[in-house]
């Protein structure tokens, strides 16, 4: 089935461009298809017994870096280009710098969980959890604005 660890995108996408504290962070992946997202399945023979396996994408576990962990019930929406909303389903909002981060640079680390449903021609079968995982790295920081006053 050859199944994969999503490469995971996000808003900001890389720790060369700044996010900012306070404006949500949107997760996706970046890389949909079956060995990533699923569906995938197979089946072998050895013998007189034929097992089929199917697996099935249930979600992610992201831990965001900051003691924050969030849940993803899919893949993730991804970003529309524009605005300061939440993401509606994979998202998360750094509110406030870590000095634990230096450099506001944030380390995710990402868990994707699928299901494998597997079952023979001889009747038998079960269900295998299976976690993969990756890593990304966020830079977060904060803006600051200077105004003059020009009376």
């Amino acid at each position: 089935m050859h199944l994969t660890a999503p490469e995971i995108a996000s808003t900001p996408n890389d720790p060369d461009t700044l996010g900012a504290v306070g404006l949500p962070v949107w997760l996706w992946v970046a890389n949909p298809g079956p060995t990533t997202t699923g569906p995938n399945s197979t089946s072998a023979t050895a013998g007189d017994v034929t097992v089929t396996a199917a697996a099935a994408f249930s979600g992610m576990t992201i831990d965001m870096g900051d003691d924050t962990t969030i849940e993803c019930t899919g893949p993730g929406t991804e970003y529309p280009g524009t605005g300061t909303e939440e993401s509606p389903d994979c998202g998360h909002v750094y509110e406030q710098m870590s000095d634990d981060q230096p450099g506001g640079l944030y380390t995710l680390n990402i868990t994707a969980h699928w299901a494998v449903d597997w079952e023979s021609n001889t009747g038998e079968g079960g269900q295998i959890p299976l976690d993969l995982t990756t890593d990304k790295q966020l830079r977060i920081g904060s803006y600051q604005s200077v105004v003059t006053d020009v009376t």
